[in-house]
């Protein structure tokens, strides 16, 4: 996804009541990333181009992917890959600002 190989991806940023689901513990760990889980108030905070009113229903937050990934990426980065539907995942993915 967005040109990238997975040795590209150093992180798997998510809100914390999804870290410790085994598939996104063994997706980090299978694929060498540190695994981030951020509660739901400080992906709420991140100004992301596509909010969802039913994530914020379901999660408290308009946004875990791209909020996520921006977090993750800290102060600067910018979205490389808005969010996609894969599967049952939705992912995005961010680079930081000193990449």
């Amino acid at each position: 996804m967005a040109g990238l190989a997975p040795g590209d991806v150093t992180v798997l940023a998510t809100v914390d009541r999804r870290a410790g689901e085994p598939a996104v513990r063994e997706t980090a760990l299978g694929l060498g990333w540190r695994l981030l889980a951020l509660p739901a108030a400080e992906l709420a905070r991140q100004n992301v181009p596509n909010p969802s009113r039913t994530v914020d229903g379901a999660v408290g937050t308009p946004s875990v992917a791209e909020a996520a990934a921006l977090v993750a990426a800290g102060p600067g980065g910018t979205l490389l890959l808005p969010k996609q539907v894969c599967g049952y995942v939705t992912v995005a993915i961010a680079r930081s600002a000193a990449a």
